[in-house]
């Protein structure tokens, strides 16, 4: 039977390499999208991960269709500067990259520690490693995330369930495009295919949680 995966935030970026390499894999995937996309899914998601009624409408769809693997990729970007950030700024940036994963995760946990059986994942950033004063509250919201979910780690231990982060660096997105280095940033199909190789890798002796994702440096 195929494996079953849930990704949110798949309307460009990293999100949208993800569903489509996790589709030519031969995985059943269940899309999220913000806004109404124009490509027809079957099977997607449409809704802002920062209101309940889309949170419930996630984990009504991985309780109903046996989801195994769920993916926290949904997040905002700011290089804005700090003292020019709005305070709505502000709590919308630390909801979607930081609040929402947490309530998400807590639901979708309880579906899979009852079954003592499936895999989170965390698409986080290497933002939480090397801080940036161009990226103060974006930061603060990566070392957010990887602090719950380092602490998750533990208590799942023997649970069956695990929960794995992916620190990665920039990438080729629309996010960066007026960089001067855009070229030599990570490739989204490169990364989603690293991250579905690890997946399907298994190993008797260890599990591996957390992923680094650097660019070459030529």
């Amino acid at each position: 039977m195929n494996k079953k995966v849930l990704i949110t935030g798949c309307s460009r970026g990293l999100g949208k390499s993800l569903l489509e390499e996790f589709s030519l894999k031969g995985y059943k995937v269940f899309p999220h999208f913000r806004n109404q996309c124009k490509i027809k899914y079957a099977n997607k998601i449409i809704g802002n991960i920062n209101e309940i009624k889309t949170i419930n409408l996630i984990e009504r769809k991985i309780k109903e269709n046996d989801v195994d693997i769920f993916i926290n990729n949904a997040g905002v970007f700011s290089n804005k500067d700090f003292f020019k950030m709005t305070d709505q700024e502000i709590q919308d940036l630390i909801s979607t990259n930081l609040l929402a994963p947490i309530l998400l995760t807590k639901r979708i946990l309880e579906i899979f520690l009852n079954r003592k059986r499936g895999i989170i994942i965390n698409i986080n950033s290497l933002a939480f490693q090397n801080p940036s004063d161009k990226e103060i509250v974006y930061t603060a919201s990566k070392f957010g995330l990887t602090g719950f979910s380092k602490a998750l780690q533990i208590k799942l231990v023997n649970s069956g369930v695990q929960i794995k982060d992916f620190f990665i660096g920039k990438i080729q997105s629309d996010k960066f495009k007026n960089l001067d280095n855009f070229q030599s940033l990570l490739q989204p199909k490169e990364v989603s295919n690293f991250i579905i190789e690890s997946l399907e890798n298994s190993y008797n002796s260890f599990n591996c949680n957390e992923y680094f994702i650097r660019r070459k440096y030529n």
